[in-house]
């Protein structure tokens, strides 16, 4: 129903309803469309299948050909950090073993140094046996007062006291 502007309402109805003709008419091409399209999309398909196919299996192949590179890959990797950890802990050993070596020299050389401890009763002091030996005479310097070695003595000729220092 239209109440208002119903001169204009007419036109617009005449006008809608010959669309709606048009509309109709396209229908029937539409129809055509539609027959002709799944042809040329049969063709279309027919001719994207092959070569979809053909992509399919050449990413396929690629696939597995990474899947086996990563695979070796792996394999390769894992034998190169095996070898070389066994290598790092072979050369660790022999370092280990050399200083071991060397440290027990070293404790053996140290040993057969400290096998004696005598006291000098001249000096009071604690003196190895092998430096006892070098110690064989102790003197009292009578103008500086203080206990020297009689190798020292000799070196020590003349001794001042300074007034001043003492």
């Amino acid at each position: 129903t239209v109440t208002v502007e119903t001169a204009t309402g007419r036109t617009v109805v005449a006008t809608e309803a010959t669309a709606v003709v048009t509309v109709t008419v396209e229908a029937t091409t539409g129809r055509t469309v539609v027959t002709t399209e799944p042809a040329t999309l049969r063709t279309v398909i027919a001719t994207e299948t092959p070569t979809l196919r053909t992509v399919v299996a050449t990413e396929a192949a690629t696939v597995v050909t990474v899947a086996v590179e990563a695979a070796t890959l792996g394999a390769v990797v894992a034998t190169r950090t095996v070898i070389a950890v066994v290598t790092a802990e072979a050369a660790l050993r022999t370092v280990v073993t050399a200083e071991a070596a060397t440290l027990r020299t070293v404790v053996t050389t140290e040993a057969a140094t400290v096998v004696t401890v005598t006291v000098e009763t001249a000096t009071g002091r604690t003196v190895v046996t092998t430096e006892a030996t070098a110690v064989v005479t102790v003197t009292v310097e009578t103008a500086t007062g203080r206990t020297v070695v009689a190798t020292e003595a000799t070196a020590v000729v003349t001794v001042t006291v300074e007034a001043t220092t003492g």
